[in-house]
């Protein structure tokens, strides 16, 4: 977790109940459970897909911006209902936000709306007016 959102973060789970569950098929790592919610799911590839219980604990990090993309507050009902997210619709990208990697969601007044895979690295959400920036998988 700290390689992933940076140093300290571990400390978010002192407290909590960690779980984990393989895969019946190949014996690895499947699913990450934190207070017996999936927290994460690992993908074939090793990389992971975030929930929203996964991004909530983390927005408690004080440092969590720098995984986070704010949108603005007038567009978050689109995203409700199944939207993706464009790059002239975002604020404030963080540097972590890179092609392919989990972004989680935020609007203005940092309450998480969802989690969803970058398309585009953080300077690019920042400065075009153009095209896809985020696929939303989890509202």
């Amino acid at each position: 977790m700290n390689y992933l959102y940076g140093e300290d973060i571990d400390k978010l789970f002192d407290k909590r109940e960690i779980r984990y569950e393989l895969s019946n098929n190949t014996n690895r790592l499947r699913f990450i459970y934190v207070d017996d919610k999936l927290f994460a799911t690992i993908r074939a590839n090793g990389t992971y897909a975030l929930t929203i219980h996964g991004a909530n604990i983390l927005i408690d990090y004080p440092d969590y911006m720098r995984n986070c993309v704010m949108i603005k507050n007038d567009i978050e009902q689109f995203i409700r209902v199944g939207g993706s997210v464009f790059n002239k619709h975002i604020i404030d990208a963080g540097k972590n936000v890179l092609p392919d990697s989990e972004a989680i969601i935020v609007n203005e007044n940092k309450k998480v709306i969802g989690v969803g895979k970058a398309l585009t690295s953080n300077d690019i959400m920042k400065k075009s007016n153009k095209g896809a920036a985020i696929k939303v998988r989890h509202i």
